[in-house]
């Protein structure tokens, strides 16, 4: 059962449209991060899974203001994951609020363990927080700076805590058709675009759940994302 608790009000949050509480209840709890150990070197080895199967690797810092090393896992494209292609096509329609998005990603949000999340409508942008095509990241363990949970600023002498703003992949390159991208291209920027899906991950980084074409179609007009991001 998915709750609706709450609209939040986000004039103070910057980085999205609107928001809402919602609670998950009898939740699959097959969409979650699995953590492993503690590193001798002060780091958390971990794991996106969904459906048993790893669609993002980490090795997080216990410092905040560090960056964590990130890889792709399986290639989401090939797990078995119904949910996803439930809510494929009424996530491919116009965006037509977020009270219907919360409706029409509950298959989604079903996959999560029970408690308390927020969906947010959120501007996304299709790289990896520095100068890489979010799709051109590497497979193996890399250095991804915009995964800090706090950036220091020593130009201006400030700190930033993060917030969902990069895309991470959770989709093989092999899966991603140029022409699939094209389709997107008149729309992606319009005020009802279609929402990708997006599962915040840390720092300033989201996992990228769906849309991965809708991405790729924003990288190539040279936009952000509109994504509903689940946090």
């Amino acid at each position: 059962m998915i709750e609706l608790k709450k609209v939040i009000d986000t004039r103070e949050y910057l980085w999205c449209r609107s928001a809402a509480l919602v609670r998950v209840m009898q939740g699959k709890g097959v969409l979650e991060h699995i953590y492993t150990k503690e590193t001798d070197d002060y780091t958390i080895l971990s794991s996106l899974q969904l459906c048993g199967r790893p669609i993002m690797q980490a090795e997080y810092p216990l410092c905040p203001t560090c960056s964590a090393l990130l890889a792709r896992g399986c290639g989401i494209e090939d797990v078995n994951c119904a949910a996803l292609r439930e809510i494929r096509d009424r996530i491919n329609a116009p965006y037509t609020g977020l009270n219907t998005a919360v409706l029409n990603i509950s298959p989604i949000l079903h996959l999560l363990t029970d408690g308390y999340y927020v969906v947010a409508d959120a501007e996304l942008y299709p790289t990896d927080g520095g100068s890489r095509f979010f799709m051109n990241v590497p497979d193996k363990l890399t250095n991804i700076e915009a995964s800090c949970d706090c950036y220091y600023d020593h130009n201006f002498i400030t700190g930033v805590d993060g917030f969902p703003a990069y895309i991470y992949p959770t989709q093989s390159n092999a899966a991603l058709s140029p022409e699939r991208a094209a389709y997107y291209m008149d729309i992606i920027d319009s005020p009802d675009a279609p929402r990708a899906i997006a599962y915040y991950d840390s720092g300033f980084i989201c996992a990228l759940l769906d849309g991965h074409h809708k991405a790729y179609a924003a990288a190539l007009k040279g936009c952000s994302l509109s994504a509903l991001v689940i946090i």
